[in-house]
């Protein structure tokens, strides 16, 4: 199974900061997470994701979330003993399930 991370070229800047804004979702077997024209602040999102991502890559045995900035979106990422990765989308950052 393949998941995406979807990235479209409606970039929005400003001359008051550098943030750069685009939608951007993760897609998997015709399913898009948050939606397919979430919009959300890309660099700050990229950048923190590959951070976390980069400091569990030879973790086994781990579970790890993953946030949108805006809104209450995130992912909860379980890397096994055999480093698959399980992914579980939430639409509540304070579900604990």
């Amino acid at each position: 199974m393949n998941v995406e991370v979807c990235i479209k070229d409606n970039v929005f800047t400003s001359n008051v900061t550098s943030i750069i804004c685009t939608d951007i979702y993760i897609a998997c077997n015709g399913i898009c997470f948050p939606s397919n024209d979430w919009n959300d602040f890309t660099d700050i999102l990229l950048g923190t994701w590959a951070h976390v991502m980069l400091e569990k890559r030879y973790k086994r045995n781990k579970t790890f979330e993953l946030y949108f900035m805006d809104g209450s979106y995130r992912m909860i990422v379980h890397k096994d003993k055999d480093m698959q990765l399980t992914v579980s989308c939430i639409e509540d950052r304070w579900d604990m399930e």
